[in-house]
């Protein structure tokens, strides 16, 4: 992922590629890995991308409000 924001959506490559696997998986945690300097404000998301359930980054464990791990 090269940049990220507080409701999950995220940049990645450009291909989708993850959206796709994601896809096929609908049950699996989402949860990416980056650095908290990929942070930005907000991402766009178009209505095929799938947003991560959290983000964890070197200084802290990031759970967006709409994200299936609230209330578990």
């Amino acid at each position: 992922m090269l940049g990220f924001d507080r409701k999950g959506n995220r940049i990645g490559q450009g291909a989708g590629h993850y959206d796709r696997a994601l896809e096929l998986r609908p049950s699996a945690m989402r949860i990416g890995i980056a650095w908290s300097v990929q942070e930005v404000s907000a991402i766009p998301a178009d209505p095929w991308d799938v947003p991560l359930d959290a983000i964890l980054t070197e200084a802290e464990w990031i759970v967006p409000a709409a994200s299936r791990l609230k209330g578990t």
